[in-house]
């Protein structure tokens, strides 16, 4: 039994606990929390991990497809610039979509709490109001 035999036990027990323990939703909503973090930290890396891994990914397959004029380049390699790029434009973009939904969501419920307050204490001086009139009535 060698280390990459270990290696992959350790991954296949990785696995089965993830599966076992963290549904799809809850993964989601730790990555989505991740982001938020990241997106509201005072560490500029933090903030431009995202768009410096873009910028690479698109640097490496315009490097990649620009070498296919003057080399042969394999298509394996092509195929899988290919798909980093794609997987980096779709994960920058989808991320910065739920960040500004997550923004908007908070800036309505935050509207919603208000109104509510309001309609709430509308509401208590109307019974206060009523409960008075009752009283003077009941004299």
């Amino acid at each position: 039994m060698g280390i990459t035999d270990v290696f992959k036990a350790a991954d296949k027990i990785s696995e089965a606990v993830d599966d076992n323990i963290l549904s799809q939703e809850e993964k989601e909503n730790i990555l989505t929390r991740r982001l938020e973090i990241d997106a509201n930290s005072d560490n500029q890396l933090a903030k431009m991990i995202r768009p410096l891994i873009t910028l690479i990914a698109a640097g490496m397959w315009v490097v990649l497809h620009t070498a296919v004029i003057f080399t042969e380049v394999p298509s394996e390699a092509l195929y899988s610039a290919d798909a980093v790029f794609m997987t980096c434009i779709g994960f920058y973009f989808d991320a910065r979509r739920r960040e500004k939904v997550a923004q908007r969501r908070a800036i309505a419920n935050i509207k919603i709490n208000k109104e509510r307050v309001k309609h709430e204490r509308v509401r208590e001086k109307r019974e206060a109001r009523l409960e008075r009139i009752r009283a003077r009535k009941g004299k």
